[in-house]
């Protein structure tokens, strides 16, 4: 027996009634120096535009963007570091109505004891509503930091 499968199509459930910025991705990858060590560092932009969506979000601006970054040096694997930072913010236009929320994190690799190897961490949340003139006034900011052992594979 065969079943059949039914596929919902995306643009007639949420349609783009208007676009304000097209979505794009992009990656580099750029040879780095860092006292006097030779590395890589891979940038990554995940652009998900700014769109205008009808339907159930009825008239709901949404802009998404996220980096990634990575970088290590040449033979030195605890060198590597990672740090992101992403930004969403959805917006009723004609209602003065808008919320933007932004993230970053870094993780990096430090020796906690002679050979005892952590992954340190760094987070935050920052998040923001717009007043009666539209300007993004702070809402609420929150701070993590902390390890977690390092596992060797």
């Amino acid at each position: 027996m065969v079943s059949e499968t039914t596929y919902v199509n995306p643009q007639d459930y949420l349609p783009i009634l208007q676009e304000g910025r097209p979505a794009h991705t992009e990656r580099t990858a750029k040879p780095i120096t860092v006292n006097g060590k030779n590395g890589m560092l891979v940038h990554k932009i995940f652009d998900s535009g700014r769109y205008l969506y009808g339907g159930p979000l009825k008239n709901l601006w949404v802009d998404l963007v996220g980096e990634e970054n990575f970088q290590m040096l040449s033979s030195d694997p605890l060198s590597l570091v990672g740090w992101t930072k992403y930004s969403s913010i959805y917006e009723r236009p004609g209602s003065g109505w808008k919320v933007k929320a932004e993230t970053t994190s870094r993780v990096w690799t430090e020796e906690q004891a002679p050979g005892e190897y952590v992954f340190k961490y760094a987070a935050s949340v920052h998040t923001f509503i717009s007043d009666e003139q539209g300007k993004d006034q702070p809402f609420e900011q929150k701070n993590m930091e902390g390890w977690i052992p390092r596992q060797w594979v």
